[in-house]
C-alpha cells in the first residue's frame, strides 16, 4: 500500500522525473486514474501510474512504470499471502511475464495481473512509438 502523502497527480509526480511521463492511451473505456508514485532507484527515479478499471464485471488494478532505463527482469515474481474462510493462512507464488515497451525516451512497463490478453497488447501497441 503507498501512504496518502506519496499519492501524486502526473502534473506533482513530473516535477520528480527527469523524463517525460508519459498519460498512457488505450486503457479500458471506464479506467479511472488513482494515483501516480515515485519511485527513487538509484540515480534515476520512475514513477508508477495507477489506475482502475472494470471489465466484464471484475474489477483490475493497471500500474504502469515509467523511467528513462528499463530496472525489470523479464518476468516478475511475487508471493502473496492469503486468508482462507476458514482462517487458514496460505502463500501462493507467481510468476507472470513484464510487459516492457518504448514510448519515445521513456520506457513503460506493466504486470498484466490477470487483465485480459487482448487489453494488454491493445495498451502495449497503442503506447510504442
Amino acid at each position: 500500500m503507498i501512504h496518502a502523502a506519496d499519492r501524486l497527480t502526473v502534473a506533482q509526480a513530473q516535477q520528480h522525473v527527469g523524463f517525460p511521463i508519459v498519460v498512457p492511451t488505450a486503457l479500458p473505456q471506464d479506467a479511472t486514474f488513482e494515483y501516480a508514485h515515485v519511485i527513487p532507484r538509484g540515480p534515476v527515479a520512475s514513477v508508477a501510474l495507477y489506475y482502475q478499471a472494470k471489465i466484464d464485471g471484475k474489477y483490475y488494478r493497471i500500474i504502469i512504470d515509467e523511467s528513462s532505463a528499463v530496472y525489470q527482469p523479464a518476468v516478475a515474481h511475487f508471493e502473496v499471502q492469503r486468508k482462507g474462510q476458514n482462517g487458514t493462512m496460505s502463500l501462493e507464488k507467481f510468476t507472470l511475464p513484464l510487459r516492457v515497451w518504448k514510448h519515445g525516451g521513456t520506457f513503460m512497463e506493466m504486470l498484466p495481473q490477470g487483465l485480459p490478453k487482448d487489453v494488454v497488447n491493445q495498451i502495449v501497441r497503442e503506447n510504442s512509438r
